[in-house]
Protein backbone atom coordinates (compact mmCIF):
# COMPACT_ATOMS: atom_id res chain seq x y z
CA UNK A 1 0.00 0.00 0.00
CA UNK A 2 1.13 3.39 -1.02
CA UNK A 3 0.29 6.55 0.72
CA UNK A 4 1.29 10.20 0.13
CA UNK A 5 2.37 11.65 3.23
CA UNK A 6 1.22 15.46 3.50
CA UNK A 7 2.37 15.88 6.95
CA UNK A 8 4.75 13.36 8.27
CA UNK A 9 5.36 12.15 12.07
CA UNK A 10 8.10 9.56 12.19
CA UNK A 11 7.20 8.31 9.00
CA UNK A 12 3.49 8.24 9.79
CA UNK A 13 0.75 11.05 8.77
CA UNK A 14 -1.28 12.43 11.29
CA UNK A 15 -3.27 13.33 8.29
CA UNK A 16 -3.52 10.52 5.30
CA UNK A 17 -4.68 11.43 1.42
CA UNK A 18 -4.17 9.22 -1.51
CA UNK A 19 -5.48 5.21 -1.68
CA UNK A 20 -6.24 5.22 2.51
CA UNK A 21 -8.03 8.93 2.45
CA UNK A 22 -9.96 7.57 -0.73
CA UNK A 23 -11.39 4.31 0.76
CA UNK A 24 -12.02 5.95 3.94
CA UNK A 25 -13.74 8.54 1.88
CA UNK A 26 -15.87 5.64 0.02
CA UNK A 27 -16.29 4.11 3.31
CA UNK A 28 -18.07 7.92 4.65
CA UNK A 29 -20.31 7.79 1.62
CA UNK A 30 -21.59 4.39 1.61
CA UNK A 31 -22.22 4.71 5.69
CA UNK A 32 -24.06 8.33 4.96
CA UNK A 33 -25.44 7.54 1.72
CA UNK A 34 -23.80 10.50 -0.01
CA UNK A 35 -23.09 10.46 -3.73
CA UNK A 36 -19.47 10.61 -4.92
CA UNK A 37 -17.80 14.04 -5.22
CA UNK A 38 -16.34 14.83 -8.67
CA UNK A 39 -12.99 16.55 -6.82
CA UNK A 40 -10.57 14.34 -5.06
CA UNK A 41 -9.50 16.86 -2.67
CA UNK A 42 -13.32 17.50 -1.48
CA UNK A 43 -13.23 13.74 -1.31
CA UNK A 44 -10.21 13.72 1.40
CA UNK A 45 -11.53 16.68 3.11
CA UNK A 46 -14.73 14.91 3.49
CA UNK A 47 -13.31 11.92 5.15
CA UNK A 48 -10.47 13.61 7.08
CA UNK A 49 -13.29 16.52 8.50
CA UNK A 50 -15.54 13.08 9.41
CA UNK A 51 -12.66 11.39 10.99
CA UNK A 52 -11.41 13.78 13.30
CA UNK A 53 -14.65 15.44 14.17
CA UNK A 54 -16.73 11.74 14.72
CA UNK A 55 -18.04 11.54 18.64
CA UNK A 56 -16.62 8.03 18.73
CA UNK A 57 -13.32 6.35 18.60
CA UNK A 58 -11.58 6.10 14.99
CA UNK A 59 -8.75 4.32 14.37
CA UNK A 60 -6.77 2.95 11.11
CA UNK A 61 -4.98 0.26 10.99
CA UNK A 62 -2.54 -2.38 8.47
CA UNK A 63 -3.78 -5.98 8.28
CA UNK A 64 -1.47 -6.83 11.25
CA UNK A 65 -2.91 -4.24 13.41
CA UNK A 66 -0.57 -1.92 13.24
CA UNK A 67 -1.66 1.71 14.07
CA UNK A 68 -1.95 4.10 11.10
CA UNK A 69 -3.80 7.02 11.91
CA UNK A 70 -6.33 7.80 14.78
CA UNK A 71 -8.84 10.20 15.85
CA UNK A 72 -9.08 12.96 18.72
CA UNK A 73 -11.59 10.99 20.53
CA UNK A 74 -9.73 7.71 20.84
CA UNK A 75 -6.74 9.64 22.18
CA UNK A 76 -9.15 10.90 24.70
CA UNK A 77 -10.55 7.33 25.34
CA UNK A 78 -7.04 5.80 25.29
CA UNK A 79 -4.87 8.64 27.18
CA UNK A 80 -2.42 8.47 24.60
CA UNK A 81 -1.70 11.62 22.30
CA UNK A 82 -1.25 10.11 18.42
CA UNK A 83 2.58 10.39 18.39
CA UNK A 84 2.62 7.60 20.82
CA UNK A 85 0.56 5.02 19.32
CA UNK A 86 1.48 5.51 15.36
CA UNK A 87 3.39 2.64 14.43
CA UNK A 88 2.79 0.41 17.50
CA UNK A 89 0.16 -2.84 17.05
CA UNK A 90 -3.20 -2.39 18.42
CA UNK A 91 -2.77 -5.52 20.08
CA UNK A 92 -0.47 -4.01 22.64
CA UNK A 93 -3.34 -2.06 24.52
CA UNK A 94 -5.51 -5.43 24.39
CA UNK A 95 -5.89 -7.76 27.41
CA UNK A 96 -3.56 -10.57 26.98
CA UNK A 97 -6.15 -13.19 27.68
CA UNK A 98 -8.21 -11.41 25.09
CA UNK A 99 -5.49 -11.12 22.10
CA UNK A 100 -5.51 -14.51 20.24
CA UNK A 101 -9.14 -14.26 20.18
CA UNK A 102 -8.98 -10.68 18.49
CA UNK A 103 -6.10 -11.72 16.45
CA UNK A 104 -8.35 -14.88 15.53
CA UNK A 105 -11.21 -12.40 14.14
CA UNK A 106 -8.63 -9.78 12.78
CA UNK A 107 -7.18 -12.84 10.46
CA UNK A 108 -11.44 -13.62 9.45
CA UNK A 109 -12.28 -10.00 8.60
CA UNK A 110 -8.26 -9.45 6.90
CA UNK A 111 -9.36 -12.78 4.67
CA UNK A 112 -12.90 -11.67 3.93
CA UNK A 113 -14.92 -14.53 5.79
CA UNK A 114 -15.99 -11.99 8.12
CA UNK A 115 -17.11 -8.55 6.55
CA UNK A 116 -17.48 -6.56 9.94
CA UNK A 117 -17.12 -8.51 13.75
CA UNK A 118 -18.37 -6.30 16.70
CA UNK A 119 -17.98 -6.97 20.57
CA UNK A 120 -17.48 -5.23 23.87
CA UNK A 121 -13.76 -5.26 24.92
CA UNK A 122 -11.93 -4.46 27.48
CA UNK A 123 -8.41 -1.78 26.52
CA UNK A 124 -5.56 -1.19 28.58
CA UNK A 125 -5.50 2.60 29.36
CA UNK A 126 -2.49 4.66 29.64
CA UNK A 127 -2.84 5.06 33.13
CA UNK A 128 -2.79 1.28 33.51
CA UNK A 129 -6.86 1.10 34.32
CA UNK A 130 -8.47 -0.86 32.05
CA UNK A 131 -11.25 0.85 29.99
CA UNK A 132 -14.42 -0.78 28.00
CA UNK A 133 -15.11 -0.28 24.91
CA UNK A 134 -17.72 -1.67 22.04
CA UNK A 135 -15.31 -2.28 19.35
CA UNK A 136 -16.95 -2.53 15.10
CA UNK A 137 -13.92 -3.64 12.78
CA UNK A 138 -14.32 -3.58 8.92
CA UNK A 139 -12.16 -3.59 6.23
CA UNK A 140 -11.53 -0.30 3.98
CA UNK A 141 -9.20 -1.44 1.34
CA UNK A 142 -8.58 -5.02 -0.13
CA UNK A 143 -5.81 -6.02 -2.82
CA UNK A 144 -6.26 -8.07 -6.15
CA UNK A 145 -6.87 -10.63 -3.68
CA UNK A 146 -9.20 -9.73 -1.65
CA UNK A 147 -7.14 -9.65 1.27
CA UNK A 148 -7.37 -6.64 3.28
CA UNK A 149 -4.90 -4.37 3.22
CA UNK A 150 -6.25 -1.59 5.83
CA UNK A 151 -9.09 -1.97 8.57
CA UNK A 152 -10.59 0.28 10.34
CA UNK A 153 -12.81 0.38 13.67
CA UNK A 154 -15.12 2.40 15.46
CA UNK A 155 -14.59 2.41 19.19
CA UNK A 156 -17.14 3.17 21.33
CA UNK A 157 -16.91 4.36 24.98
CA UNK A 158 -18.69 1.93 26.99
CA UNK A 159 -17.75 2.80 30.77
CA UNK A 160 -20.04 4.41 32.13
CA UNK A 161 -22.69 1.85 30.84
CA UNK A 162 -20.18 -0.82 32.41
CA UNK A 163 -20.17 1.34 35.67
CA UNK A 164 -23.88 1.21 35.59
CA UNK A 165 -23.78 -2.45 34.73
CA UNK A 166 -21.54 -3.61 37.50
CA UNK A 167 -23.74 -1.25 40.22
CA UNK A 168 -26.96 -3.46 39.24
CA UNK A 169 -25.10 -6.53 39.61
CA UNK A 170 -23.72 -5.52 43.23
CA UNK A 171 -27.14 -4.29 44.01
CA UNK A 172 -28.83 -7.41 42.91
CA UNK A 173 -26.31 -9.43 44.41
CA UNK A 174 -27.29 -7.60 47.98
CA UNK A 175 -30.81 -7.36 47.81
CA UNK A 176 -30.56 -11.48 46.69
CA UNK A 177 -28.33 -12.03 49.77
CA UNK A 178 -30.90 -10.40 52.35
CA UNK A 179 -33.69 -12.04 50.58
CA UNK A 180 -31.86 -15.06 51.69
CA UNK A 181 -31.22 -14.06 55.04
CA UNK A 182 -35.06 -13.68 55.07
CA UNK A 183 -38.51 -15.85 55.08
CA UNK A 184 -39.33 -14.13 51.97
CA UNK A 185 -38.98 -15.67 48.80
CA UNK A 186 -39.31 -13.53 45.56
CA UNK A 187 -40.49 -14.33 42.16
CA UNK A 188 -40.95 -12.92 38.50
CA UNK A 189 -42.75 -14.04 35.72
CA UNK A 190 -41.74 -12.54 32.10
CA UNK A 191 -44.05 -12.41 29.32
CA UNK A 192 -44.22 -11.01 26.38
CA UNK A 193 -47.09 -12.31 24.76
CA UNK A 194 -49.76 -12.18 27.68
CA UNK A 195 -49.67 -15.72 28.75
CA UNK A 196 -48.67 -16.95 31.77
CA UNK A 197 -48.55 -20.51 31.11
CA UNK A 198 -45.58 -19.60 28.55
CA UNK A 199 -44.23 -17.32 30.71
CA UNK A 200 -40.45 -17.13 31.99
CA UNK A 201 -40.63 -17.70 35.87
CA UNK A 202 -37.74 -17.03 38.11
CA UNK A 203 -37.88 -17.97 42.11
CA UNK A 204 -34.82 -16.72 44.75
CA UNK A 205 -35.26 -18.04 48.20
CA UNK A 206 -38.05 -20.17 47.46
CA UNK A 207 -36.95 -24.25 46.82
CA UNK A 208 -33.53 -24.30 48.86
CA UNK A 209 -35.61 -23.47 52.03
CA UNK A 210 -37.88 -26.04 51.97
CA UNK A 211 -34.85 -28.86 51.02
CA UNK A 212 -35.44 -28.83 47.04
CA UNK A 213 -32.74 -27.92 44.91
CA UNK A 214 -31.96 -24.56 43.44
CA UNK A 215 -34.16 -25.32 40.47
CA UNK A 216 -32.69 -24.17 36.81
CA UNK A 217 -32.75 -20.48 35.43
CA UNK A 218 -36.40 -20.89 34.89
CA UNK A 219 -39.45 -22.58 37.00
CA UNK A 220 -41.45 -24.88 35.18
CA UNK A 221 -44.49 -26.80 35.72
CA UNK A 222 -42.65 -29.90 37.09
CA UNK A 223 -40.72 -28.06 39.92
CA UNK A 224 -44.36 -26.21 41.20
CA UNK A 225 -45.67 -29.92 41.22
CA UNK A 226 -43.31 -30.63 43.56
CA UNK A 227 -43.77 -27.15 45.76
CA UNK A 228 -47.61 -27.73 45.95
CA UNK A 229 -49.54 -30.21 47.69
CA UNK A 230 -52.25 -31.98 45.23
CA UNK A 231 -54.95 -29.82 46.88
CA UNK A 232 -53.27 -26.68 46.17
CA UNK A 233 -52.40 -27.46 42.58
CA UNK A 234 -55.64 -26.44 41.04
CA UNK A 235 -56.01 -23.28 43.94
CA UNK A 236 -53.35 -21.57 43.75
CA UNK A 237 -52.95 -21.05 39.58
CA UNK A 238 -56.58 -20.40 39.28
CA UNK A 239 -56.14 -17.42 41.80
CA UNK A 240 -53.19 -16.42 39.56
CA UNK A 241 -54.78 -16.55 36.11
CA UNK A 242 -57.86 -15.03 37.98
CA UNK A 243 -56.05 -12.04 39.04
CA UNK A 244 -53.61 -11.87 35.63
CA UNK A 245 -56.91 -12.09 33.75
CA UNK A 246 -58.46 -8.87 35.36
CA UNK A 247 -61.20 -11.15 37.10
CA UNK A 248 -59.94 -10.05 40.33
CA UNK A 249 -58.26 -6.91 41.12
CA UNK A 250 -55.48 -7.76 43.72
CA UNK A 251 -53.40 -11.28 43.68
CA UNK A 252 -52.95 -12.09 48.14
CA UNK A 253 -53.96 -15.94 48.89
CA UNK A 254 -52.48 -18.25 51.85
CA UNK A 255 -51.62 -21.75 50.61
CA UNK A 256 -49.43 -24.49 51.79
CA UNK A 257 -46.73 -26.22 50.14
CA UNK A 258 -44.35 -29.22 51.17
CA UNK A 259 -41.23 -29.62 52.41
CA UNK A 260 -39.20 -32.22 50.70
CA UNK A 261 -39.49 -34.10 53.72
CA UNK A 262 -43.52 -34.57 53.52
CA UNK A 263 -44.20 -31.96 55.94
CA UNK A 264 -46.48 -28.83 55.07
CA UNK A 265 -45.63 -25.63 55.08
CA UNK A 266 -47.70 -22.15 54.88
CA UNK A 267 -47.06 -19.21 52.65
CA UNK A 268 -48.83 -16.02 51.78
CA UNK A 269 -47.95 -15.41 48.47
CA UNK A 270 -48.69 -11.50 47.56
CA UNK A 271 -47.92 -9.94 43.81
CA UNK A 272 -48.56 -7.29 41.27
CA UNK A 273 -48.66 -7.18 37.15
CA UNK A 274 -47.17 -4.94 34.46
CA UNK A 275 -49.61 -4.39 32.31
CA UNK A 276 -49.16 -3.04 28.68
CA UNK A 277 -51.76 -0.12 27.26
CA UNK A 278 -54.31 -3.20 26.35
CA UNK A 279 -54.24 -4.20 30.07
CA UNK A 280 -52.82 -7.48 29.25
CA UNK A 281 -50.45 -8.65 32.19
CA UNK A 282 -46.44 -8.85 30.36
CA UNK A 283 -44.74 -8.48 33.70
CA UNK A 284 -45.60 -10.47 37.30
CA UNK A 285 -43.67 -9.74 40.50
CA UNK A 286 -44.45 -10.67 44.12
CA UNK A 287 -43.22 -12.52 46.91
CA UNK A 288 -44.05 -15.69 49.34
CA UNK A 289 -43.55 -15.06 53.07
CA UNK A 290 -43.03 -17.69 55.65
CA UNK A 291 -46.28 -18.13 57.89
CA UNK A 292 -45.39 -21.58 59.11
CA UNK A 293 -44.70 -20.48 62.81
CA UNK A 294 -47.96 -18.18 62.92
CA UNK A 295 -49.90 -21.12 62.12
CA UNK A 296 -48.78 -23.46 64.22
CA UNK A 297 -49.19 -20.81 67.33
CA UNK A 298 -52.94 -20.22 66.04
CA UNK A 299 -53.24 -23.79 65.90
CA UNK A 300 -51.74 -24.09 69.88
CA UNK A 301 -53.90 -21.40 70.82
CA UNK A 302 -56.61 -22.97 69.57
CA UNK A 303 -55.85 -26.50 71.42
CA UNK A 304 -55.19 -24.88 74.05
CA UNK A 305 -58.44 -22.26 74.50
CA UNK A 306 -60.31 -26.04 73.76
CA UNK A 307 -58.49 -27.54 76.62
CA UNK A 308 -59.57 -24.37 79.01
CA UNK A 309 -63.21 -25.09 78.00
CA UNK A 310 -63.66 -28.64 78.38
CA UNK A 311 -61.81 -28.15 81.62
CA UNK A 312 -64.27 -25.06 82.95
CA UNK A 313 -67.39 -27.19 81.48
CA UNK A 314 -65.95 -30.26 83.85
CA UNK A 315 -66.15 -27.78 86.52
CA UNK A 316 -69.00 -28.53 89.23
CA UNK A 317 -69.79 -24.63 88.87
CA UNK A 318 -71.14 -21.95 86.69
CA UNK A 319 -68.35 -20.17 84.76
CA UNK A 320 -68.43 -17.13 82.56
CA UNK A 321 -66.52 -14.44 80.73
CA UNK A 322 -67.44 -11.43 80.36
CA UNK A 323 -65.87 -7.80 78.55
CA UNK A 324 -65.38 -5.04 80.40
CA UNK A 325 -68.31 -3.66 78.87
CA UNK A 326 -70.11 -6.82 79.65
CA UNK A 327 -70.66 -8.39 76.32
CA UNK A 328 -70.62 -11.87 77.54
CA UNK A 329 -68.09 -14.14 75.45
CA UNK A 330 -68.50 -17.58 76.95
CA UNK A 331 -71.03 -19.43 79.64
CA UNK A 332 -69.90 -22.85 80.80
CA UNK A 333 -71.95 -26.27 80.27
CA UNK A 334 -72.81 -26.14 84.13
CA UNK A 335 -74.76 -22.30 83.57
CA UNK A 336 -76.54 -23.50 80.68
CA UNK A 337 -77.23 -27.07 82.71
CA UNK A 338 -78.11 -24.59 86.08
CA UNK A 339 -80.13 -22.17 84.07
CA UNK A 340 -82.41 -24.23 81.50
CA UNK A 341 -81.15 -20.82 79.18
CA UNK A 342 -79.36 -21.16 75.79
CA UNK A 343 -77.01 -19.56 73.49
CA UNK A 344 -79.76 -18.21 71.28
CA UNK A 345 -82.23 -16.92 74.67
CA UNK A 346 -78.99 -15.35 75.69
CA UNK A 347 -77.60 -14.15 72.18
CA UNK A 348 -76.68 -10.31 72.79
CA UNK A 349 -77.00 -10.19 76.62
CA UNK A 350 -74.87 -8.63 79.32
CA UNK A 351 -73.92 -10.84 82.44
CA UNK A 352 -76.24 -8.87 84.67
CA UNK A 353 -79.40 -9.56 82.56
CA UNK A 354 -79.24 -13.14 83.84
CA UNK A 355 -78.85 -12.13 87.51
CA UNK A 356 -82.19 -11.75 89.52
CA UNK A 357 -83.35 -7.96 89.45
CA UNK A 358 -83.42 -7.38 92.95
CA UNK A 359 -79.32 -8.35 92.70
CA UNK A 360 -78.70 -6.63 89.70
CA UNK A 361 -77.41 -3.49 91.61
CA UNK A 362 -75.32 -5.00 94.15
CA UNK A 363 -73.18 -7.55 91.44
CA UNK A 364 -72.73 -4.39 89.27
CA UNK A 365 -71.53 -2.38 92.58
CA UNK A 366 -69.24 -5.18 93.34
Amino acid sequence: MTSTVSEGISGFAARLVGPVAATGARFVRQLLGLAPPPDGRIRDAMFRSFFENASVGMVIVDQNGVLLDCNQAWCRFSGFERTERVGRSMFELTLPDEVEADQARRVEVVRGASAVWQRDKRYIHKDGSIVWATVTVSAMERDASGQATTLMAVIQDINARKKLEAELANTRELLELAVRSSDVAVFTVEMPDGRWSTGQQRFINCFEPLGYPAPAEYVTRDDLARLLPPHEMPRVPRHVRDYLKGTVTSFEIEHQVRHRDGSPRWKISRGAAVRNEQGHATRFVGTLIDVTDKRLVEKELRESEARLRNLMDALPLLVWSATARGDVNYYGAQFFAYSGLTNETLNGASWLDVVHPEDREASRRA
